[in-house]
């Protein structure tokens, strides 16, 4: 797709998306020899399930599906694999357009339509990507660990040296505020790495590393998005 038609009537840029797997972390040497730590993401091949246009749905958009379902299909998601006769998958999700030059084995001619898959070298001429998913679960943390206050004074006979301390008001408004930093759980929510230097696009192996964290544990379900601020 042209760089053209990957612009809005508003001027907002479409992205190039995928999603993927995290796999882990590792080192490499780049051409000068200079050590390299990336994380790992198994990204595509994906899946598309449905191109939605504004005939038909209002709007644009791509259904692509990622993974391996295992046992936890669904019986809604499974008639729609079974129609589409292809093996069924773990996570779907919309995009906002797919490049027909990134389709594995289209030919000279390809066309984004159900059943074709997206690969990875979706992001060969990209340098900056945006992962975002779900943050690792940390249970239940005191003030200390979850917002980085200070520890309280650990001479003899102190008693509130990990305590968040007062948390109450005046007569007026008589109450805690909301959004008070307090005890609390800590991890498992959305959230997004932005920026992160593409090191290296394996198409072969579906491989894609970055330089920096990427959100969640490995095998954690992740979005790659273009990054919007290309250094």
């Amino acid at each position: 797709m042209a760089e053209a038609a990957r612009v809005t009537s508003t001027g907002k840029k479409l992205r190039k998306t995928l999603l993927g797997q995290k796999v882990g972390m590792t080192q490499i040497f780049d051409e000068n020899g200079t050590w390299v730590p990336v994380t790992v993401i198994e990204a595509g091949p994906c899946t598309v399930l449905r191109v939605k246009t504004p005939q038909t749905d209002g709007y644009n958009s791509v259904q692509i599906a990622f993974g391996s379902v295992g046992k936890r299909q669904r019986r809604s998601e499974a008639g729609l694999f079974a129609k589409l006769g292809i093996e069924p998958a773990r996570w779907i999700q919309e995009v906002p357009f797919v490049e027909p030059a990134s389709l594995i084995g289209a030919g000279e001619a390809p066309e984004v339509k159900p059943g074709a898959r997206v690969g990875v070298g979706l992001f060969n001429e990209v340098k900056f990507v945006d992962v975002g998913g779900i943050s690792k679960g940390k249970g239940f943390q005191g003030v200390i660990r979850r917002h980085h206050f200070n520890a309280g004074p650990k001479s003899h006979g102190t008693k509130n040296i990990r305590e968040p301390g007062s948390t109450g008001m005046h007569t007026e408004p008589g109450r805690v505020i909301k959004g008070k930093r307090m005890p609390g759980h800590m991890g498992s929510a959305r959230c997004k790495v932005r920026n992160l230097k593409v090191v290296k696009v394996e198409p072969e192996s579906n491989l894609l590393m970055v330089r920096g964290a990427v959100p969640g544990p490995n095998g954690a379900f992740v979005i790659i998005e273009e990054s919007l601020r290309q250094k």
